[in-house]
């Protein structure tokens, strides 16, 4: 049961780091100007690698099997920065 708790808590937090990710992508390619699209990838891996971080530096307070937590994580935040990107871009 704690291994699905587990995979829950990383599809959540991948899920809500994949929409800050996608918002990051929306808005710079609304500017349209590569420069805006370099600085908001360099932001998007910093949004991925405090994501991950945070369950790893938290590994020792979390009831849970973080090993769980830290793939469902990196799956759902691959998978959902993809969806949330072809959603938010066919909106406009």
């Amino acid at each position: 049961m704690n291994n699905a708790f587990a995979l829950v808590f990383g599809v959540l937090w991948g899920a809500l780091a994949a929409f800050v990710n996608s918002r990051i992508a929306v808005r710079a390619f609304e500017k349209k100007d590569a420069v805006a699209a370099k600085k908001a990838r360099r932001i998007q891996m910093l949004v991925d690698i405090a994501a991950l971080a945070v369950i790893i530096l938290l590994k020792n307070v979390l009831p849970f099997s973080y090993e769980f937590a830290l793939v469902s994580a990196i799956i759902s935040l691959s998978v959902l920065t993809i969806v949330f990107l072809f959603v938010m871009g066919n909106k406009k």
